[in-house]
């Protein structure tokens, strides 16, 4: 009966001892896993920041190039519109500004416009929350 006795407090203290190296080493692993999340929302936030930046610098070359001006874009300004959308590396922004390059009257272009400016505007607002 001792014998017995002594091993079952032996065996449930080897049990309390296993059971706290499990918990210690899950919640270690919690805090690294927290810490490595933690960076991942902090790059993805700046990558964001960094698509709205280039969206926000197009859609400012775009207004001050193209919509404000009384003169026929230069090719070196198309060519430095064309390489801000390279950058941004959107397809919808990149399909809106085909169409209003290859529009064929004042019309469309000043739909395909309106279209365009919707568009970045969308994305700025999406790239925000």
């Amino acid at each position: 009966m001792i014998k017995n006795n002594f091993f079952s407090k032996f065996y449930n203290q080897k049990i309390s001892y296993l059971l706290i190296l499990i918990l210690s080493i899950l919640f270690i692993f919690t805090l690294i896993n927290n810490f490595s999340l933690r960076e991942r929302i902090r790059a993805l936030q700046n990558s964001k920041f960094q698509v709205n930046q280039k969206i926000l610098l197009f859609a400012e070359k775009f207004i001050d190039k193209v919509i404000k001006t009384d003169k026929e874009v230069s090719a070196e300004e198309r060519l430095e519109l064309e390489n801000d959308l390279r950058e941004i590396n959107d397809i919808q922004i990149t399909e809106a500004w085909e169409r209003f390059v290859l529009s064929k009257d004042e019309n469309e272009a000043q739909k395909n416009v309106k279209n365009l400016l919707a568009i970045l505007l969308r994305k700025i607002r999406e790239k925000t929350e």
